[in-house]
């Protein structure tokens, strides 16, 4: 049989002894986990910090993109108050042509036209005839067709060779003159 014999007496160990126990056993690995927090969370702020200066450039792209288009939004409100400009212009002479046209197209064979302006929406007609009551009849078919806004005969005058007169014809309302 062997003993074994430890002459040695176990002694309790004190505050020092359990904290360098401690430390070389337990406290490594506290710090190892805590520098591969470290590491990590270094790691998230870099991932954060190139997120913050891929949206800055995106940011700063956008900018440029406003500033290069800026030119091209007024000019294209440019283009498109001229092309309305361009579109009252049209339908404004549209409308004359078709009053003159009309106008014209229902004209009485006694009447001798000496002239035909157009002013502001407003057509004068000077003219002269022999058949006074014609003149009548037509501002009454004129009225009654409702072509124009208001049909008016402005003036009628007894000369030698018959009966000077005037009509207006309003293509416009007041606004749009």
């Amino acid at each position: 049989m062997k003993y074994h014999i430890n002459l040695l007496t176990l002694k309790k160990p004190n505050a020092l002894d359990r904290t360098v126990f401690f430390a070389m056993n337990y406290l490594r690995y506290i710090l190892v986990i805590t520098q591969i927090v470290v590491i990590m969370v270094f790691l998230y702020k870099l991932k954060v910090d190139q997120e913050i200066i891929d949206l800055q450039d995106a940011v700063n792209q956008k900018k440029e993109i406003v500033e290069i288009a800026q030119p091209l939004v007024s000019q294209a409100k440019e283009v498109d108050f001229k092309l309305t400009q361009i579109k009252a212009v049209i339908t404004t002479q549209d409308k004359i042509l078709k009053s003159l046209s009309y106008l014209l197209a229902t004209f009485p064979k006694d009447f001798f036209l000496d002239t035909l302006t157009q002013e502001n929406g407003d057509i004068l007609m000077k003219g002269h005839t022999t058949n006074a009551p014609l003149i009548n009849v037509y501002l009454n078919k004129v009225q009654k067709e409702k072509k124009f806004i208001s049909a008016t005969l402005d003036s009628i005058q007894r000369v030698d060779t018959g009966y000077q007169f005037t009509f207006v014809f309003s293509f416009l309302s007041q606004k749009a003159k």
